[in-house]
């Protein structure tokens, strides 16, 4: 169905497909250099290639429900959880309340913190989604398909992975302050918040979780390319270096990670594609594709799971002051940097 009313009998999924293919052929004669950007509700065989697929309301809802009236611990605890999903978009029936964030202090605010740690991840996320679109590994993520071997997580839906990296564990029960979640493997889990390492060995583990906190977990071994700091708009965002963040796995004391890089707009295929990796003294990056130039330098690195502090840190070898360390949170954090991503790199510490 076309709305309002007109039905598409004998063609549903063929209508939309040629519709996609003609509005993908028009984007690209008027901007010949620029990547058509679509989301459909209505898909075929083949649609991929020039549009993205969105099941809109053929299954679930938009961000604080669609139909009836939103409240203000619901539209708090799903605009959290949907601030780490793909697509997030608020949005409800005429004739109902409003339920902007601004419509309640308390969701205003959750709204900022959960929405700048999305712009903080969004080069991450970004690879993600360029990956997916490379080889087809999805960018989100049940805990079964990282730890096929762990039965316990077959039926584990309402928690999941970005990658296999980040582990999302919202609260989806009214009037609750705790949550319980499953903090697989041995390598570890710290908050992404707070950087404070998870004390989990198997099975459930519950979670304080005020209305103002959704629990946000990094995992032990994963290297993540970041914005250094969130803005009000992605350009802004971008506009801005990038940072690094490290977390040591507890079982190896290494960790690595990835990041593919381009201007995010144009239909050129150069990018510029880095591996990292890191060791109990060190971390660095290794360029494998370098047909895109990034502008935006490397500024802060912050390394997870550093146990003593180190007595010099040094860049290319050559010792910089620009450092801290937190015992408590075995936390080293190296600033002032002007590391250009296009180039590999190392940096140590002893």
């Amino acid at each position: 169905m076309n709305e309002p009313s007109s039905f598409c009998d004998g063609s549903c999924n063929t209508w939309g497909y040629q519709e996609e293919v003609a509005t993908y052929a028009s984007m690209l004669k008027i901007r010949p250099n620029e990547r058509p950007f679509l989301i459909s509700r209505s898909t075929f065989l083949g649609a991929g290639r020039v549009t993205g697929h969105w099941t809109g309301d053929n299954f679930s809802n938009d961000t604080c429900g669609f139909n009836g009236n939103s409240d203000e611990e619901l539209c708090n605890r799903w605009m959290q959880a949907a601030a780490f999903l793909p697509f997030f978009r608020n949005h409800n029936t005429l004739g109902a309340i409003g339920q902007e964030p601004y419509r309640w202090d308390s969701v205003a605010g959750v709204s900022r913190i959960a929405i700048g740690a999305r712009y903080a991840l969004l080069p991450f996320i970004y690879t993600q989604l360029a990956m997916a679109s490379r080889d087809g590994t999805p960018p989100t993520r049940a805990l079964f398909y990282e730890f096929p071997t762990q039965s316990e997580l077959f039926g584990v839906d309402q928690h999941w992975l970005i990658s296999d990296s980040v582990l999302v564990t919202p609260v989806m029960e009214v009037n609750t302050s705790s949550v319980q979640g499953y903090f697989p493997g041995t390598d570890g889990w710290r908050s992404w918040f707070t950087h404070e390492a998870l004390n989990s060995t198997s099975g459930l583990v519950t979670i304080q979780a005020p209305l103002s906190t959704i629990p946000v977990h990094v995992r032990g071994g994963s290297v993540l390319l970041l914005h250094s700091t969130p803005s009000y708009t992605t350009e802004e965002t971008k506009s801005k270096p990038f940072a690094l963040l490290v977390s040591l796995s507890e079982a190896t004391t290494s960790a690595t990670g990835s990041a593919i890089i381009d201007d995010g707009i144009s239909l050129s295929k150069s990018s510029l594609d880095v591996a990292f990796t890191a060791s109990k003294g060190s971390v660095k990056g290794t360029v494998s594709t370098s047909s895109y130039k990034s502008t935006q330098p490397l500024s802060n690195i912050t390394v997870l799971g550093v146990s003593a502090e180190p007595s010099a840190v040094k860049v290319g070898g050559k010792a910089v002051k620009g450092f801290t360390y937190e015992s408590g949170l075995q936390r080293l954090n190296v600033t002032g940097l002007a590391i250009a991503l296009h180039e590999s790199w190392q940096v140590t510490w002893a």
